[in-house]
């Protein structure tokens, strides 16, 4: 009797580590298939050696983007001391 549960534990045990290893297979399989269905495009560098950004915004939205993110920034900081120098130096 005792042999038996002993068996069946062995081949509980046996069923679930090959799941698990079908299961890595199957994982590594399906990593190599997402490695090879990157489409990958090369960018060279340009050769008058003008920077470069990479976007899919035209070309005015991103302009008009950083201005706008510039502008709010400089609000965020000029603010804040302004009010301080209102509120606190001039006592």
């Amino acid at each position: 009797m005792g042999y038996l549960i002993l068996l069946a534990i062995l081949v509980v045990a046996s069923i679930y580590f090959i799941m698990l290893y079908n299961g890595l297979v199957n994982l590594k399989h399906n990593v190599a298939k997402a490695w090879a269905n990157i489409d990958a495009r090369l960018l060279r560098k340009p050769k008058d050696g003008r920077l470069f950004l990479l976007s899919n915004l035209p070309e005015q939205r991103l302009a008009r983007k950083y201005v706008l993110r510039g502008g709010f920034h400089l609000l965020v900081f000029w603010v804040p001391s302004v009010a301080w120098r209102i509120c606190w130096v001039s006592e």
